[in-house]
């Protein structure tokens, strides 16, 4: 790397360091679903209570896996349980992403599609917000990064060299299914390379049936799946054997009517808000005229049976989890951020390709510039920012008598909704009751205003 290109990238990752710590303490978001894998991270600190599976997937007979609460023991240990610490970590994880992602945009194209790459990703609202979110989610970008390099790697390296990225290919997949089941849809792409191998009698695809392989792919995602195994077991097998079947089914189901899932109209309305937020934070139709034009000009050269091609590889990787985004049908941010790299980098071949020199530069500063300067005057999308959290828990905390936390309003028939109050206030010196109490503290986030009042049973 040359001196200027290594400056540029030094740059754009203290950029991006900046932008997901800025007032991070203050403005962090901290939802009750967060607040679970915290208690459960911390139960597991102070009682040794390991938990086997994570927090309730929106399949409610699923659950996600439990990586981030793994993660978060030794995070919260060193940090002495302080509820920023997780969101510090994955701002760092954040802006380690983004030199992964101009590392990966460097090999599959060059040095300035790399930077330009880099860049994008470092300003993109939605990435932001995403990195200052310390919830399980936040590993999927990453992930999917690892998931597409590697599968880059086994298609073009020689026959010997591809052996090892195997097992690494499968390690991948399981560290999504464990990180984020919103993520899985990285199964129907990888299948699709495969098949697409197959069909077309490609020597890279025969490494799937090398028997000493399969075996030490097998093993080694055994290794990572013995918590779900356990956990299986003993509750009929959702997490694999039913969930594999899931999976199997849920491309045929896709035109049917299910309670789980969103309208068309709403998925659609979502992508478009989802790629809003990726590219040009103020604007959905800016936004969308630039993903249709890049779309457009990708197409020019494309034709699949170049698929090895890195620009075709990266648009047909891309597309199918667009794909898969649609079909799976969930308005949810969940789903959508392992469009976040492909997405990124394609937009970042466009414009390294057909805006030459200066020009493309004042374009991106000017781009980034609107995107944090309208993400910063909203706070970074945080609704109710850990500093009123905070406020609201230290009023409860100074109760002097046993007390319970309850919930009233929208959102308040889940269980973990109070959790983030729990949390606090246990981190705080004073958390509620084990069991009942006379005093009740009842939280209400309506109209996403913050409210708690103290009532007393008789």
């Amino acid at each position: 790397m040359q001196s200027k290109h290594f400056i540029s990238l030094t740059m754009i990752l203290l950029l991006a360091l900046f932008v997901r710590t800025h007032r991070l303490t203050e403005l962090m978001s901290f939802v009750g679903d967060q607040a679970w894998y915290y208690l459960s991270a911390r139960d597991a600190i102070l009682h040794g209570n390991v938990p086997l599976v994570g927090i309730t997937a929106s399949r409610t007979w699923l659950h996600q896996g439990a990586l981030w609460t793994y993660l978060l023991i030794p995070i919260l240990g060193m940090a002495k349980f302080h509820p920023v610490a997780p969101a510090l970590f994955t701002s760092v994880l954040g802006v380690m992403t983004v030199g992964c992602v101009y590392a990966v945009a460097r090999r599959f194209f060059n040095e300035r599609t790399g930077l330009v790459a880099a860049f994008l990703y470092a300003t993109s609202p939605l990435v932001i917000v995403n990195d200052r979110l310390p919830y399980h989610t936040t590993l999927t970008p990453i992930i999917t990064l690892g998931i597409l390099y590697v599968l880059y790697k086994l298609i073009h390296e020689t026959d010997h060299g591809r052996k090892k990225y195997m097992p690494l290919l499968v390690i991948s997949l399981v560290l999504m299914y464990l990180a984020n089941l919103g993520g899985i849809i990285m199964v129907y792409v990888v299948v699709s390379f495969i098949a697409t191998g197959f069909f077309l009698h490609e020597k890279w695809a025969r490494v799937f049936l090398n028997k000493k392989l399969i075996l030490q792919s097998a093993v080694m995602a055994g290794i990572l799946l013995i918590p779900t195994i356990l956990y299986d077991v003993s509750h009929g097998f959702p997490q694999t054997v039913k969930f594999v079947s899931w999976m199997i089914s849920r491309p045929f189901l896709v035109f049917v009517k299910q309670s789980t899932t969103s309208s068309w109209g709403d998925v659609i309305a979502f992508l478009g808000a989802t790629l809003q937020k990726i590219i040009f934070y103020p604007s959905v139709w800016i936004a969308m005229v630039v993903f249709i034009g890049s779309g457009a000009l990708l197409t020019r050269s494309f034709h699949w049976r170049s698929y090895k091609k890195p620009i075709n590889m990266l648009t047909i990787f891309t597309g199918l989890t667009l794909l898969g985004v649609l079909i799976n049908k969930t308005a949810s941010n969940a789903y959508t951020q392992v469009l976040f790299p492909g997405v990124i980098i394609l937009l970042a071949y466009v414009l390294a390709n057909y805006i030459k020199g200066t020009m493309l530069w004042f374009i991106l500063a000017l781009l980034a510039f609107v995107n944090v300067y309208s993400l910063m005057g909203d706070n970074y999308g945080v609704m109710i920012p850990m500093k009123e959290r905070l406020a609201k828990a230290s009023e409860i905390a100074k109760e002097k008598s046993g007390y319970i936390i309850g919930g009233a309003g929208p959102g308040s028939e889940f269980r973990s909704f109070t959790m983030n109050t729990e949390y606090l206030t246990w981190w705080l010196g004073n958390g509620p009751a084990t069991g009942s109490a006379q005093v009740i503290y009842i939280m209400s986030e309506k109209n996403v205003q913050l409210s708690v009042y103290r009532t007393v049973q008789k």
